[in-house]
């Protein structure tokens, strides 16, 4: 299943914000609407784009790679909950990691065994 999306969320995104980076989110959140954050990157989700505070040598908003890494954190914890959860019932299970998704893919693919990688070819 693929989803589309302007932000990818979890109810608990703030919390773990917090916990790894010690301050609040919140102020920052206009920042995390953008295109690097989007579903595959391909486009801004509105028309307008926010930017203020601290950015990277390459342009991103330091909280906006922040977000993505504290996402990154919650979608291998996912991955592992219910790759623990069905290797206890003797199910295989595999997972596209971090498909078209604003997450580190090679810290998603170490998480979960076996990984399903998806190649296309166009003729």
């Amino acid at each position: 299943m693929e989803l589309l999306f302007a932000l990818p969320w979890t109810h608990e995104i703030l919390e773990h914000f917090q916990s790894t980076h010690g301050y609040s989110l919140v102020k920052y959140l206009p920042l995390l609407f953008s295109k690097e954050n989007s579903f595959d990157a391909a486009s801004s989700p509105y028309t307008e784009e926010y930017s203020y505070g601290n950015y990277t040598k390459s342009g991103s908003s330091i909280h906006s790679v922040r977000f993505r890494q504290t996402l990154s954190q919650c979608y291998r914890e996912y991955l592992r909950y219910h790759t623990e959860w069905a290797h206890r019932f003797g199910i295989q299970y595999s997972a596209q990691p971090s498909y078209n998704q604003p997450l580190s893919f090679v810290r998603g693919a170490s998480s979960s065994l076996p990984p399903y990688f998806l190649t296309l070819s166009v003729e």
